[in-house]
């Protein structure tokens, strides 16, 4: 089996035990959470290896297939109380508007998200757009002593979702007909 040299530079080789090769197929095994072995993939060594955080209830409000990445990503921070704003204004000692309490409207979505109607999704633009527009718009006023008036605001936010529904694929239905209409997306 071993070269004839190996065992006398190698005393161990004598111990070993040599496998007998089948000619079954070798599977690599991956031992993931909870003991449980299945065959290896990149992705099941990703999922045991990567940290994991809490399942938080607003998840599909704010990540979903058709979401703004840019609203999307103001309303996760939002969600978190992070937005670098907040941040800001409490180094200054300035206290921010929180007359908001933005999670009660996410509360509400959340519960019609299982829904997956072309309303839903409306609420669910609507709402990042807003959040997002409304943080702009505390921005411009805070550091660049800008101002829009609630009607220019209401139509950036409206223009915003309206373009984004542009480009949505959506099932054909008497409901999205409808929704068509309403948003003029005809």
């Amino acid at each position: 089996m071993w070269p004839d040299y190996w065992p006398a530079k190698y005393p161990m080789l004598g111990i070993i035990q040599i496998p007998i090769l089948s000619n079954e197929r070798d599977e690599l095994e991956w031992h993931g959470r909870e003991g449980l072995i299945k065959i290896f993939s990149v992705c099941h060594v990703y999922e045991t290896i990567r940290p994991t955080g809490n399942i938080v209830y607003w998840f599909e409000v704010v990540w979903h297939s058709n979401c703004i990445p840019r609203h999307a990503f103001i309303l996760w921070l939002l969600m978190k109380q992070k937005l670098k704003t907040q941040d800001k204004l409490k180094d200054w000692e300035i206290r921010p508007d929180q007359n908001h309490d933005w999670s009660i409207v996410a509360t509400y979505i959340v519960g019609l998200v299982a829904k997956k109607s072309g309303a839903v999704l409306v609420a669910k633009l609507l709402f990042a757009a807003a959040v997002y527009f409304i943080w702009q718009e505390k921005n411009f006023r805070l550091f660049n002593h800008k101002r829009r008036s609630a009607k220019e605001l209401f139509g950036v936010i409206y223009y915003s979702v309206r373009l984004k529904l542009l480009s949505v694929h959506f099932k054909e239905s008497h409901q999205i007909q409808q929704l068509r209409i309403a948003w003029q997306l005809e």
